[in-house]
């Protein structure tokens, strides 16, 4: 957990030090788009399954400086990514036990609100710069609540 901890402080720092990617940049050729897509598929996949997340955290900072996509673009394809993410994790998990219904579906209908909010706000207002910021607070704030539960917990 330290150690995931000390991934997400040092994506955070990247995500408030680094120059946008909408200056002009060597553009990445479709052959390899598609191989570094399938790779960190397989990766966000595999840290969703053992770790229970949808990767996110992970598919946004991935998508910016190893695909570099522009940020609005990696924030709206990480939701679609992470929605097969955090189902075939739910699925999986769900065929081992008992599933709360009580519990998931307010969530579920309150995550999907909470998303229609997010999408609009980012899609409207928000300039790369200021989701770069959102999201390093973000990822300092999960690295805070890990180091928190690995310490104390």
């Amino acid at each position: 957990m330290i150690l995931l901890a000390l991934v997400l402080l040092l994506a955070g720092i990247r995500m408030l030090i680094s120059p946008s990617t909408t200056k002009t940049s060597i553009p990445m050729k479709s052959s390899k788009k598609i191989v570094s897509g399938i790779m960190i598929g397989l990766l966000i996949g595999l840290m969703g399954g053992l770790l229970g997340i949808g990767g996110g955290v992970f598919v946004v900072p991935l998508l910016i400086y190893v695909i570099k996509t522009p940020t609005k673009i990696a924030a709206a394809s990480s939701t679609f990514i992470v929605c097969f993410s955090s189902l075939t994790g739910f699925l999986g998990y769900a065929s081992q036990g008992e599933i709360n219904w009580g519990f998931i579906l307010p969530a579920a209908i309150a995550a999907f609100v909470g998303g229609q909010v997010g999408a609009r706000l980012v899609s409207t207002g928000l300039k790369g710069k200021n989701i770069h910021v959102l999201f390093s607070i973000v990822l300092f704030i999960l690295c805070i609540k890990l180091l928190y539960q690995s310490v104390f917990i």
